[in-house]
């Protein structure tokens, strides 16, 4: 056999080959008139019908079989988008998330659900869940990405999910409490202004909610806890303290209003010690006028403290030296 024919001989072989490869892919290929686009069986739903489909989904979930489930209805949304059981299937698909804690993707899964089907007979259902999966992040649930659970200091799953809560079914029964529980996720990230406005939109678009009282005292809450990083600013404290004796004069006999009257104690107590602080450091640098200031304002202002007591005490040893 000369150089040529082997070269000839070569030559087929290899195009043989790539023919036998592409031949053999081709062949999982088909084309289906009723979906007007090509499939491959080994992707195929188990069924030949959504409706056999989406049955079939719901007895591999019925039985635990989450992961196949789920396979099952990503296949039914595939091939057959447009029909009466494609909402439901991706409903199962958030319910598979749920079971496998997926807490994050879940809610994902939900709310396509409500944008892609927003008429959709589950819509009420969903709400429901979506908000207690913002509830259990509120409560410190970790998002999973993947196989990782990270913490979000800003970027905070649970104020994602109450604020589309709210945006799906704004005057739902669902609206006031997720909008209160927007305020507590904001709060709970050290947000205090945008808690502040998330409660107080609470009270001006839902005037009666039974959320209203909590609402009230949150924001006294939310005053105090502005007040804190900027080493009990009077101006903050005060304003925590009027909202407080506010809610204890609206709600007198309210769960809340012992709790708002311990706030109130020790925001004055706090207040007290800074007054007494301040009044040392003048007197420490002999400047004895303003200590004195400082003093009787103490005394006056709070006297039923432990620092208007200490206060007294210190006066009487400058009282001479004051002009």
């Amino acid at each position: 056999m000369n150089r040529k024919t082997k070269n000839i001989l070569i030559v087929m072989l290899v195009l043989g080959v790539v023919c036998g490869v592409c031949c053999r892919a081709e062949a999982f290929w088909i084309w289906s008139s009723e979906t007007g686009k090509w499939s491959n069986p080994k992707y195929d739903p188990e069924k030949g019908h959504p409706e056999e489909q989406l049955a079939f989904i719901e007895g591999l979930f019925n039985k635990g079989n989450y992961q196949e489930s789920l396979v099952q209805a990503k296949r039914l949304l595939a091939y057959y988008p447009e029909s009466k059981e494609a909402p439901e299937a991706q409903y199962y698909m958030g319910r598979v998330y749920e079971k496998t804690s997926k807490l994050y993707v879940a809610y994902q899964a939900y709310q396509k659900v409500i944008d892609k089907y927003p008429y959709n007979e589950r819509f009420k259902e969903i709400l429901q869940r979506e908000l207690d999966i913002g509830q259990k992040f509120l409560e410190g649930r970790k998002r999973k990405i993947w196989k990782v659970s990270v913490s979000f200091m800003v970027e905070d799953p649970a104020v994602e999910i109450f604020i589309k809560v709210v945006e799906n079914a704004p005057y739902g029964e669902y609206a006031p409490v997720s909008q209160y529980k927007l305020g507590l996720a904001y709060k709970r990230i050290g947000l205090f202004e945008e808690a502040r406005d998330a409660f107080q939109d609470l009270i001006e678009k839902y005037p009666d909610s039974e959320w209203i009282d909590a609402a009230n005292y949150q924001l006294a809450e939310v005053a105090l806890g502005g007040s804190l990083p900027s080493d009990y600013d009077q101006q903050m404290t005060e304003e925590a303290v009027r909202k407080f004796e506010e809610f204890v004069k609206e709600h007198p006999d309210a769960k809340l209003s012992e709790k708002a009257r311990e706030e109130i104690g020790d925001l004055r107590k706090r207040e007290a010690k800074k007054q007494y602080d301040t009044a040392r450091f003048y007197e420490t640098r002999k400047e004895y006028t303003s200590a004195c200031i400082y003093y009787e304002y103490l005394i006056n202002e709070f006297p039923q403290t432990e620092w208007a007591e200490k206060g007294k005490k210190r006066l009487e040893r400058i009282k001479d030296k004051c002009e």
